[in-house]
């Protein structure tokens, strides 16, 4: 399944953002690792978002809610999605 940036509109593939995505910031395998049994209200904690975001990836409120990723072009405008 895929999500989409809400900034650009960039798919990202869920698996991904949960399970890969970590294993691209500066910590070790075995921190990573660890991070991906943790609970949804952990991973975002203000520790992982700052190295989320030296990674180059920004997040909403869950790891699916892409932000900025890591060669997103700086000054885009956000997609407006329509309503369903």
């Amino acid at each position: 399944m895929d999500v989409h940036c809400t900034t650009c509109g960039e798919p990202w593939d869920v698996y991904h953002l949960r399970h890969e995505a970590i294993f691209e910031t500066d910590l070790t395998h075995a921190e990573a690792k660890a991070w991906t049994e943790l609970s949804q209200s952990l991973r975002l904690n203000q520790r992982y978002r700052e190295k989320f975001k030296a990674a180059g990836y920004e997040f909403g409120n869950s790891v699916i809610n892409v932000v900025r990723w890591p060669i997103e072009p700086r000054g885009i405008q956000a997609v407006t999605f329509p309503q369903a």
